[in-house]
């Protein structure tokens, strides 16, 4: 049985040598009549070889864009499969009333499959983001919400005009694989300030208005999205409990079960209100690694020096959490904790947000310290 193998073995490296040399002769005989031409052909101006130059360039980046659609098309395949592997092994619910659990609003026992998404009753749309599609549905009397990849939205249109796929059902499939990660990282987070994963379904690459026959489907805790306006209209108690909430989800993400979770575009639609508590419900952009120090060994942030230190490895580490309060200081903390402050609280408010914009002060630091203004 070795000898065998081993006579296979050499067979394959004869044919391996043979195969080569054939290929030095075709490159050989490649070479001479490119020669001939060029000596028989008269040469190119200018202008020909800086066209030429062009051409040779839009096909290399052509070639890049095609190899990074490629190994993306199959991280979403993988991640198919690997979701379709599950649900074969999980049994379907047995019944959706006794699925679903009274004491929580909605709340289910467990993940809703699709057998019970397909059951959502599709009642109106909420918006329409760069990658998604959102939508309230009802399923036995209860609201949720309802996300599929979006064939419409901008990160699709983008990607045609880019010219990275021709197709519309191409660039489709980058869209979904959001959808897909948005579900991973839910099914790992979990704090009262991030929208409860209720369900999933994934069967396939497809896209359609019917919710039976998409392929890809997120059901989330629905809530009323949140603008800072109406925020602003709360009293000022009111809006530091916010402002805890949000100092608390900070600090959760700082240390979470996935890494140091960054926020890289903070903007108040991007969260909910459900029962007087502000959640994030869309975290389909986030990343949970420490930024890279520049060539000069420095942490930036949009340019600008930090204050943290350079780690061995080359990595900021607290960068995530540094720019998270940074981001969120601009959106919400200062609007809502300087507007309306009572006078004999305004020095130490200013004090607070000071030292948050000077990296001084870190997410459970600035909760515990905004939670004395409410005792």
């Amino acid at each position: 049985m070795i000898q065998d193998t081993y006579s296979f073995i050499m067979h394959r490296n004869g044919l391996n040598k043979l195969l080569l040399a054939i290929l030095v002769i075709l490159v050989f005989f490649s070479f001479q009549i490119t020669r001939y031409f060029m000596q028989s052909t008269p040469s190119l101006s200018s202008k020909d070889m800086n066209r030429i130059a062009e051409l040779e360039n839009v096909i290399t980046k052509l070639q890049e864009q095609i190899l990074m659609a490629e190994r993306k098309e199959q991280a979403l395949r993988t991640a198919i499969d690997i979701f379709e592997a599950k649900s074969k092994k999980k049994p379907l619910l047995d019944s959706l009333n006794e699925s679903l659990r009274e004491e929580h609003e909605p709340g289910w026992t467990e993940l809703l499959d699709c057998r019970a998404i397909d059951s959502i009753k599709i009642t109106k749309n909420i918006a329409e983001g760069h990658t998604k599609t959102v939508q309230e549905g009802e399923l036995m009397g209860k609201r949720v919400a309802v996300k599929s990849a979006s064939i419409k939205g901008k990160d699709v249109k983008r990607c045609l005009e880019d010219g990275l796929h021709k197709k519309d059902g191409e660039c489709y499939l980058l869209a979904n694989y959001k959808v897909l990660k948005e579900i991973m990282v839910l099914r790992q987070l979990n704090h009262r300030n991030i929208a409860n994963l209720l369900g999933m379904c994934v069967r396939s690459e497809n896209s359609s208005p019917a919710i039976t026959e998409r392929g890809v489907t997120l059901v989330v805790e629905i809530g009323e999205p949140v603008q800072l306006h109406k925020l602003m209209e709360m009293d000022w108690p009111s809006r530091v409990q916010i402002c805890i909430q949000l100092a608390a989800l900070l600090e959760y993400l700082a240390e979470s079960s996935m890494g140091s979770i960054a926020l890289p575009d903070v903007r108040d639609e991007q969260f909910v209100m459900i029962d007087n508590t502000i959640k994030l419900t869309d975290v389909d952009d986030i990343f949970a690694t420490e930024p890279n120090c520049d060539n000069s060994m420095k942490c930036l942030l949009d340019g600008k020096e930090t204050g943290i230190k350079c780690g061995s490895s080359k990595k900021c580490n607290g960068l995530n959490a540094f720019s998270n309060l940074q981001r969120l200081m601009a959106v919400f903390f200062a609007p809502l904790l300087k507007e309306g402050c009572p006078t004999e609280k305004q020095e130490e408010v200013d004090a607070i947000l000071n030292k948050v914009k000077n990296g001084e002060m870190d997410a459970g630091s600035m909760e515990i310290l905004l939670q004395g203004f409410l005792k």
